[in-house]
């Protein structure tokens, strides 16, 4: 009457899709860069900083799906570091003032950003660097934030700058891997049944 059962909870990872990169230059407020095949993020005196902006695709993943982790990998070009001594770190904030576009955001009207507390990653000049971005996609899949994407930016570092590959770049794009739990699915134990009554046909 009751057998054996075996249950299985089993999680899935992938790498979703890229659809926008650019980087946006304070110094330059009106210039797009859109097309630069490589991406920059420069902490520095007010008036030299940069940040980059990335935007992923969230459709191969299932809406309410539980998001276990998620990294950002960014392939780095190099280091450049003119007389600043101190490490260099970057942060990932969720881009929250709306859309984009790849072709014409510039510092000036780029939207605006916000951490969701994923923390910040100390740059360095291996092949690649890998973001803890968890907090940003939960929000994405929950409901919680918009899929506006990710603006990278400097946390420290002064007048230093971590210069990494574009989608057209030699080296490869930007790369955002989600591992998730696909929504729960439950049986239904009853269904109710709405409608008229009564009608007259023709």
């Amino acid at each position: 009457a009751n057998p054996p059962r075996l249950v299985v909870e089993y999680v899935r990872r992938t790498t979703v899709d890229l659809l926008a990169d650019a980087h946006v230059y304070q110094a330059s407020p009106g210039t797009n860069y859109g097309a630069s095949d490589t991406l920059y993020v420069r902490g520095g005196t007010v008036g030299h900083l940069e940040h980059a902006l990335l935007q992923f695709s969230m459709s191969t993943i299932p809406a309410g799906s539980t998001i276990i982790s998620a990294s950002l990998g960014l392939e780095t070009y190099l280091t450049r570091d003119p007389g600043a001594p101190a490490a260099f770190s970057i942060a990932p904030e969720a881009i929250v003032g709306g859309s984009w576009k790849e072709a014409t955001v510039t510092w000036t009207n780029a939207p605006g950003s916000a951490s969701r507390g994923d923390p910040s990653y100390v740059w360095t000049t291996n092949a690649w660097n890998w973001l803890d971005v968890t907090q940003i996609v939960d929000a994405w899949s929950s409901g919680a934030a918009t899929n506006y994407g990710i603006k990278v930016v400097p946390a420290t570092g002064i007048g230093t700058a971590g210069f990494f590959s574009s989608e057209s770049g030699a080296l490869s794009a930007p790369t955002l891997v989600v591992t998730y739990g696909l929504p729960p699915c439950y049986a239904a134990t009853s269904a109710t049944i709405s409608g008229a009554v009564a009608g007259v046909t023709g």
